[in-house]
Formats: C-alpha cells, sequence, structure tokens
C-alpha cells in the first residue's frame, strides 16, 4: 500500500491521505466543540455518537437507494439515445426533452433540500 501511495501523483496522494486526515479533523474538531458547547437537553440528546452513527448510517442507504436508481435509468437512456434511432429529426425534439429533463432533475436534487425547509423557518408554515 505504502509503495502504491509512493507512485501516485501528487494529487492521488492528496485525495488518498489529504482526505481522511480532513474527515478525522473534522470529527475531532466536532467532538471537542460538542463537549465543550453549553447544550439544552434536546441537543444533548441529539449530538450524541449513536445518534450521529444511526443518521450517518441512514444517509449512506440513502445515497445507495438513489445511486441505484441512477444508473438503472441512466445507462439505458443513455445507449437508447446513442443509438442512430435517436438522431432522427422526429426524435430530436424527445431526446432533447429527456436531456433538459435529467439536467433539471440534478439541479433540483440539489436545490431540494435546501430550499424546502424554508417555509417552515421561523414558524412560518405548517
Amino acid at each position: 500500500m505504502i509503495a502504491r501511495l509512493r507512485a501516485a501523483s501528487a494529487e492521488d496522494r492528496l485525495l488518498l491521505s489529504g482526505l481522511p486526515l480532513l474527515v478525522a479533523a473534522l470529527l475531532i474538531g466536532w467532538t471537542v466543540w460538542v463537549r465543550g458547547a453549553a447544550l439544552d437537553d434536546v441537543e444533548a440528546r441529539l449530538l450524541t455518537w449513536p445518534t450521529v452513527l444511526r443518521l450517518t448510517a441512514e444517509h449512506l442507504a440513502l445515497v445507495g437507494v438513489s445511486t441505484v436508481l441512477v444508473v438503472a435509468t441512466a445507462v439505458p437512456l443513455g445507449v437508447l439515445l446513442s443509438r442512430p434511432a435517436a438522431r432522427r429529426p422526429t426524435s430530436t425534439a424527445v431526446t432533447a426533452a429527456i436531456r433538459e429533463m435529467a439536467r433539471n432533475t440534478k439541479n433540483n436534487a440539489v436545490r431540494m433540500p435546501i430550499v424546502s425547509p424554508l417555509p417552515t423557518a421561523g414558524g412560518l408554515g405548517g
């Protein structure tokens, strides 16, 4: 493993060693902050390692399911749209529509978790 790390490019070495070190530093910093912060009862219950690990596992499961769904959809569509029949003038509009839906779906998947809580922030919504 060390020989492979030495043979890797500088960028690969940074990714292979720098990212785990960054994650470890962030976890240590979070732990120090939680231990030193004045937390109320709800925050103290939510900011425990079992809760964080459970939520991390839940997040990874959601990411895994969404990745499988995206690959199961994108690969067949990519193969279908790369065929000569999809390049005919009658199907060009359909191809463009599918391409734009895919682009917008990706953008909305990033925006929705950020935007969806806003109407209820500060007690404005349900």
